[in-house]
């Protein structure tokens, strides 16, 4: 019994494999305290934020025993990963909020069309396809916005 109990609190701790990404993030909020204060618009502190996301990218590609073209042959993995690494340079971006947020928030929109591109939809359509229906779709909400 009590060995059933470890083992079941054992299941509730996180997998270890993602320990990195929960050490970069706790030690990006400690530095930096993000939720008090911008981050000063330093390298570091650009280094620092980008580094949890990267762990995230290091653990999609942990995920594939052997080479990186092996990760490139499932569309899934390629596309959260490419998304990630995407998302950490709209962070970094991002930290210069004063001059680039725009540039930073056209990246983000660029790495969340790979993350759109990694779930193959059910319906049939293509993910090209899917991805017109988007941009008209962002196309007619910015004209609306505009009028």
């Amino acid at each position: 019994d009590m060995d059933m109990m470890k083992t079941k609190l054992l299941g509730y701790l996180p997998k270890p494999t993602l320990y990195p990404f929960y050490g970069t993030l706790l030690l990006y909020f400690v530095l930096y305290q993000p939720f008090i204060g911008y981050p000063p618009i330093t390298f570091f502190a650009a280094f620092f934020k980008i580094l949890p996301v990267l762990s995230l990218a290091y653990f999609v590609r942990s995920t594939v025993k052997g080479k990186l073209s092996e990760l490139m042959d499932n569309d899934y993995k390629k596309f959260i990963f490419i998304g990630l690494l995407t998302s950490s340079l709209g962070d970094a971006l991002l930290v210069a909020r004063t001059s680039l947020f725009i540039p930073g928030m056209l990246v983000f929109g660029v790495a969340h069309l790979f993350y759109i591109l990694a779930f193959e939809p059910s319906s049939g359509k293509s993910r090209l396809q899917n991805l017109y229906i988007l941009g008209y779709l962002s196309l007619c909400s910015d004209i609306a916005r505009r009028h």
